[in-house]
């Protein structure tokens, strides 16, 4: 700006070349880069988790370490969509107040001995419709965060004037804003509201990165008296987001049908769980936590957020010949937490058919008569049925025996 200023300073005008018209152009193109040389919002210091606000007992007229407010220079936004996507212009002024205002802008508010910012709208074009914002570094492996804040309206102004809130974060101090999912309120017609915590938790941050929260509020087109809120108790913490472990691959399975299957057992835990962690085996498998009692589903009891035990698994005795037994998961879940699985061999989980005999008969003793031929007494049945199976021996025909020689001698 200096540079540009100086060389225009030293440089003489021909009357012939510029117009009036254009001279006037080019000092208000002067004048804008002058206002944006100097217009330009404070962007506070990144804070450590856990951060929490509750601004004291007094007035004040500077926003607490970690936080700013920022007006909206140039434009009242009337729309969550205008807000949504809205930039700042620069730094808001604190006033400082005691009871409820009609003048737009951020206040220092205090009432019995509890203080709270306080954000006053109106149709001011620069401080009608202000915003405030806190900065905090998520940390070493925080993906995750939990947000409370306390929403208090103070000036209720009228029911026929509506006002909207909501919050927005952003990686660094420049870029696009993402919204918190569920934190738009509007008031509408309402002109009393029973203060009430907020509880938020923002997801898929990036570790050890420094991040902005906004309170973006709106002010819909409507008639009479504006709305005030106040903000208070501002709490963000890192989420402790659930946690199974567990994962493992198992060796391969075998047996035969009607028989279950070796068990094998693998450890697994919880920790900052909301929930039992249930394990789900697939088809053909069963689950166990004692290693007696066998399941398609067991539970292990979280207390206070953790869970451990062990898991036992094993084919089934009903598992089918030929089943598909190869890279099957079992599964370990629990409310938020992301799913483990411990996966089956990829090659060589067998069920092998068992082996049938038939029962029933018996051959009869004959005197010599130089041929094999034999005689055969009693029902078949067959030996070796499992799973329900169930079918008999034709008795249709004649049943042939034979002794293994024509000699003489006894044969079994």
């Amino acid at each position: 700006m200096n540079t540009i200023l100086s060389k225009l300073m030293g440089t003489s005008f021909d009357r012939t070349k510029y117009s009036t018209t254009k001279l006037f152009s080019l000092l208000a193109l002067l004048l804008m880069l002058g206002v944006n040389g100097v217009m330009g919002q404070t962007n506070p210091t990144a804070q450590s988790l856990p951060y929490t606000q509750n601004f004291g007992t007094t007035t004040f007229t500077a926003m607490p370490t970690g936080m700013a407010a920022w007006n909206t220079f140039g434009s009242n936004l009337t729309t969550q969509s205008n807000a949504e996507t809205s930039s700042p212009g620069g730094n808001a002024a604190l006033a400082v107040a005691t009871s409820s205002t009609t003048t737009g802008g951020i206040n220092g508010y205090m009432t019995s001995s509890n203080a709270r910012v306080y954000i006053q709208q109106s149709s001011n074009a620069t401080n009608g419709t202000n915003q405030i914002v806190v900065a905090i570094n998520t940390g070493s492996g925080v993906t995750s965060i939990n947000l409370s804040y306390q929403l208090e309206m103070i000036n209720g102004g009228a029911a026929t004037q509506d006002f909207g809130i909501e919050l927005q974060y952003r990686a660094g101090t420049s870029g696009s804003w993402t919204n918190v999912s569920g934190s738009a309120i509007t008031f509408g017609a309402v002109t009393s509201y029973t203060t009430a915590t907020q509880n938020y938790t923002i997801s898929g941050l990036t570790a050890s990165t420094a991040y902005q929260i906004r309170w973006i509020v709106w002010r819909p087109s409507g008639s009479g008296a504006s709305k005030g809120v106040g903000i208070d108790n501002i709490s963000i913490s890192a989420a402790n987001t659930p946690t199974i472990v567990g994962t493992a691959t198992a060796t391969a399975f075998t047996t035969t049908s009607g028989t279950a299957s070796t068990a094998q057992g693998f450890s697994i835990s919880g920790s900052n769980l909301t929930a039992n962690i249930v394990a789900t085996a697939p088809t053909g498998f069963q689950v166990s936590r004692d290693s007696t009692n066998y399941q398609d589903t067991v539970q292990y009891a979280q207390s206070s957020g953790t869970a451990s035990g062990r898991i036992h698994i094993r084919l089934k005795a009903t598992a089918a010949v030929g089943g598909a037994y190869k890279s099957q998961s079992i599964t370990l879940t629990s409310t938020s937490a992301t799913t483990v699985n411990i996966t089956t061999a990829a090659s060589g989980n067998t069920v092998t058919a068992k082996a049938l005999t038939i029962l029933g008969l018996t051959g009869q003793n004959k005197n010599y008569d130089g041929t094999t031929t034999a005689s055969v007494t009693g029902t078949a049945a067959y030996n070796g049925l499992v799973n329900s199976e169930s079918f008999s021996v034709s008795t249709s025909g004649t049943i042939s025996w034979a002794f293994p020689s024509s000699a003489v001698g006894s044969y079994t």
